[in-house]
């Protein structure tokens, strides 16, 4: 491990064009004056928390912001200065490359955020919480390096299979790449670590109560599957061929993890109106319902990211139409078997659909699940429409998306699937929602859930034949 750090010739390109000594001066006088002013803006208080505070801000403007542009420049900027296919034939170790790539273009941001995080350390000593703010700055850091590792993968994730080299004029912009980590990285951040500090009691992993010690680990977990993915990607551009296997680890991994929450029903400390009681039954339907969504949304990301050449795309649906797993297990696009896994467990609930006891949430907290009461008056039909619909969307969307990567001429393919997604979940449900019925949606509207499902299979059929029609021109 340490030999990937200290022999590595991507770490020592970077630290060379990085760590100049007129930077390494500058960054530190820069931070001191900002604590200057801190002190003398806050000369009124005996507390660290201004300095704290500045600490944290100062580390999220370096290495959030700023380092993450820099790591989602880091191979794109290779491929706008023709440098990447030399890069690339150098015969450099993959897990090398990914350590340079991570670490190398944001050795100056992180040399400026060691010194405001230890600035940071030093002050929690006076803390009235220092347990707690020591956490807030472990964290603080964890988050950091996910962002930046998340970056690099979105931005690697685009550009594998696209056929950018040394001799091709385009350009490569990351500032969408960029954004897109900051959302995502902030809400896993709201999701897993907020309810560490104020719902560790109401909300349950498995029976254990989810606190700082479960968000730590998790935070950490998804920055190895981040760094994971960088590896995988790394070794798709330097000609290593990858087997689908640690793609279905990480997707057991979503199973077994988003499976394990639940609410703690015999916790009173949110003063909750009415006591939630659910059946075993109901309480493993929603359960599955997270895994679903879960699902659902690494899908939705692959199918805006991800990326393959047209001639490896092609391989893959030959390889398809044979049943040829030994071949899918390397050419299935991780979409595919993301789609397939999320349709699985889509199916089982539809299934499992018929066979939920009507009082699923208790006498006390009917009022709690409006929604399910709504489900519950017409079950099970209902529910079971909710879940094929579902599926109809995602055959619609995988369809219509390959179209557009495959066969369309616009030049931003990720914008252009961005804007797809704005049209079909946006305004088309606006422009054609008529006396309250909703033709895009697999969601009942006035007692009816009939012609919804019936609009969902004509545009999944229609898809298909778009599909088919537009990639038999190609081939000819």
């Amino acid at each position: 491990m340490i030999n990937l750090f200290i022999h590595n010739p991507e770490l020592k390109r970077n630290a060379w064009l990085e760590l100049k000594p007129n930077r390494l001066i500058t960054m530190p006088v820069l931070l001191v004056l900002m604590y200057v002013i801190t002190f003398s803006l806050s000369s009124g208080t005996s507390s660290f928390d201004p300095i704290r505070v500045v600490s944290l801000i100062a580390f999220h403007i370096l290495i959030t912001i700023w380092g993450s542009k820099q790591t989602a420049d880091a191979v794109a900027t290779e491929i706008n200065e023709k440098t990447w296919d030399r890069q690339r034939m150098t015969g450099l170790d993959p897990w090398k490359m990914v350590i340079g790539k991570l670490f190398g273009p944001t050795l100056f941001q992180w040399y400026g955020a060691l010194i405001v995080m230890f600035f940071y350390f030093v002050s929690c000593i006076g803390s009235s919480s220092p347990a707690k703010d020591v956490y807030i700055g472990i964290i603080t850091i964890s988050t950091g390096l996910f962002v930046n590792a998340f970056a690099l993968l979105i931005s690697l994730l685009n550009i594998t299979g696209n056929s950018f080299s040394s001799f091709s004029n385009t350009k490569i912009n990351t500032t969408l790449f960029f954004v897109i980590s900051l959302v995502v990285a902030y809400q896993l951040n709201m999701v897993l670590l907020i309810p560490g500090f104020t719902l560790s009691s109401f909300i349950k992993w498995y029976g254990l109560e989810w606190g700082k010690i479960f968000s730590f680990l998790s935070v950490a977990i998804f920055i190895g599957w981040a760094i994971m993915g960088i590896y995988r990607n790394l070794r798709t551009e330097l000609q290593y061929k990858n087997k689908s296997t640690v793609w279905n680890w990480f997707l057991l991994f979503i199973i077994i993890f988003s499976f394990g929450f639940s609410i703690n029903t015999n916790n009173n400390d949110l003063n909750l109106p009415v006591n939630i009681e659910l059946t075993t039954s109901w309480s493993i339907f929603l359960k599955m319902n997270v895994v679903a969504y879960a699902l659902i949304s690494v899908l939705s990301f692959l199918i805006l990211f991800e990326r393959k050449s047209l001639f490896e795309y092609n391989t893959f649906v030959i390889d398809l139409k044979a049943f040829n797993f030994k071949k899918l297990s390397y050419s299935a696009p991780l979409w595919f078997i993301t789609s397939v896994t999320a349709i699985v467990i889509l199916l089982i609930l539809s299934i499992t659909s018929f066979l939920l006891p009507l009082n699923g949430n208790g006498n006390n907290g009917r009022q709690f699940f409006s929604i399910i009461d709504k489900i519950l008056d017409n079950k099970p039909t209902v529910l079971f429409f909710v879940y094929a619909g579902t599926i109809l969307l995602l055959v619609r969307d995988i369809l219509l998306t390959r179209y557009l990567i495959y066969c369309s001429s616009f030049k931003n393919k990720t914008l252009t699937i961005i804007m797809y997604f704005v049209i079909v979940y946006i305004a088309l449900p606006t422009l054609f929602k008529v006396n309250g019925l909703n033709l895009f949606f697999p969601i009942p509207n006035n007692d009816s859930i009939i012609v919804p499902f019936i609009s969902l299979i004509l545009q999944a059929s229609g898809a298909a034949y778009f599909y088919k029609v537009n990639f038999d021109k190609l081939k000819q």
